[in-house]
């Protein structure tokens, strides 16, 4: 199945991958092989309450075990339409920036 992230989201992070010299294809940083292989490193979490597909409460839990992982909460905009958020869009790109 191919996701549908935003291209603002996607621009935003080639740049910042590139100016950290990772040809890495941002969708792939974005798979859950990728995220399962980076579990020691700072990590941030974009939910939304509401997401039918994926529970708050299980987002939750898997956070308790993922010591460096911070959570943006959204409501109302479900699991496809937060990606096109500009709120989430604007934190996903704050928190990149500030990463060593």
């Amino acid at each position: 199945k191919k996701l549908n992230f935003n291209q603002k989201l996607i621009s935003e992070l080639w740049k910042i991958i590139g100016k950290k010299g990772n040809t890495t294809n941002p969708r792939e940083l974005l798979s859950i092989s990728h995220m399962r292989s980076i579990k020691d490193r700072n990590v941030f979490v974009v939910h939304d309450k509401y997401d039918k597909s994926v529970s708050h409460n299980e987002v939750i839990k898997l956070l308790q075990l993922w010591p460096n992982a911070a959570l943006l909460t959204t409501e109302r905009l479900g699991h496809n339409r937060i990606l096109k958020s500009e709120l989430v869009v604007n934190a996903i790109s704050q928190f990149i920036r500030n990463e060593p």
